[in-house]
């Protein structure tokens, strides 16, 4: 699905920019802050996927990945009991 943000007129001049070469994925996805994934699925027939279009993929994924883990990671050291039921809520149940 098109974000509404993205109107067809909005679209074209991003698909020239690519087609151009003025500006990658990896960047378009940053300049209209939507998942690498959506961006890609919107534009790649214009930008046909190289080992550097799938390598600049690749990377995007992995540091979002581990900026999923890092925040995981976080909440467990200082909120250890989160997603557990609060012990008066479980001894009333």
């Amino acid at each position: 699905m098109v974000p509404k943000i993205l109107n067809p007129t909005l679209i074209a001049v991003f698909r020239s920019e690519l087609a151009r070469k003025e500006i990658s994925l990896v960047a378009l996805a940053e300049r209209l802050d939507l998942p690498l994934p959506a961006v890609t699925r919107i534009f790649v027939e214009v930008e046909p996927l190289t080992v550097d279009t799938a390598s600049q993929i690749a990377d995007v994924l992995r540091r979002d990945l581990a900026g999923i883990i890092r925040q995981a990671k976080y909440a467990k050291a200082h909120y250890p009991n989160m997603g557990e039921p609060d012990p008066a809520e479980r001894s009333a149940a």
